[in-house]
């Protein structure tokens, strides 16, 4: 296996930055809202706009905080259309976009549907058009314009989702805290359980061909889902490791992240020798 090492693109502070003068910027639109709901004494529409203004400036409030502490917060997964085009997603509903392959990024969260600022954990795409997210709470968020905007959908859990899977034939699967796994065929408007077999919490997982999931988690947990992830086979790693992720390589081995660093599985989940080489550039 050859790691090629690449160049940093984004890193906790820039993220600080862009989150300070997006929060800025939502304050103002919301006291903007705000103001002119209330020259037409809409009740309704005047409690929104202050719960609004509310979430915003305690947002505004952590941003400065952070700013000022250089402190930094995790980002969660990542997620590229192309080799310009891609999301990052992380905690406290951090979400940013490239469109020139992360040498610029926007601050993207005031286009998501997560007030709460819910942590944002996995994301990948349905098709061209759609993309899902999976997160803290029992969130999943949804968008059909390509990642422009993002819809809160109903969830049958609020537990923390850890990772999504998007398989052919329109079926997206959410995984997470102690073995809990949902199953949607229409772009996640609607849920099921799907029993996994084991009670470990599921972290990381991927697809082959789009037809099979592959899904890892702590305690050395090793699932394979068949039948569009309707039903799940469970078994237990050698040495019972956590591991955070999961992808298939061109020859049909698996690389697995976690616990004691990078591994390399077969199809079962059995360790095979890997040997690293790295190239600078």
């Amino acid at each position: 296996m050859v790691v090629k090492l690449g160049r940093k693109k984004l890193d906790g502070f820039q993220a600080n930055e862009m989150v300070l003068e997006a929060a800025k910027q939502d304050k103002a639109v919301k006291e903007a809202m705000l103001d002119k709901v209330s020259e037409n004494g809409d009740e309704d529409a005047i409690y929104e706009a202050e719960m609004a203004l509310e979430n915003a400036t305690f947002a505004l409030e952590d941003a400065e905080i952070d700013y000022e502490d250089r402190s930094t917060k995790p980002l969660m997964d990542v997620w590229f259309k192309n080799e310009n085009e891609g999301f990052v997603i992380g905690a406290y509903g951090m979400i940013f976009k490239t469109t020139n392959g992360g040498e610029n990024w926007l601050a993207w969260s005031s286009k998501v549907e997560n007030p709460d600022r819910f942590h944002l954990n996995g994301i990948t795409k349905i098709n061209d058009q759609r993309l899902i997210i999976a997160g803290e709470a029992g969130l999943i968020l949804t968008s059909k314009d390509a990642g422009d905007t993002w819809q809160k959908m109903d969830s049958p859990y609020d537990g923390s989702f850890f990772g999504v899977i998007a398989l052919t034939n329109n079926v997206q699967l959410a995984f997470g805290l102690r073995g809990n796994l949902i199953r949607s065929e229409d772009y996640g408007q609607t849920w099921n359980f799907v029993d996994t077999h084991t009670k470990q919490t599921l972290l990381g997982g991927t697809d082959h061909l789009g037809l099979t999931a592959y899904i890892v988690g702590n305690g050395g947990a090793f699932l394979k889902g068949i039948a569009a992830g309707k039903k799940w086979e469970s078994k237990t790693r050698a040495g019972r490791s956590n591991a955070a992720t999961i992808i298939e390589t061109e020859s049909g081995e698996f690389i697995l992240v976690g616990e004691g660093g990078v591994k390399l599985l077969d199809k079962t989940g059995a360790l095979l020798p890997v040997k690293v080489k790295s190239i600078e550039g």
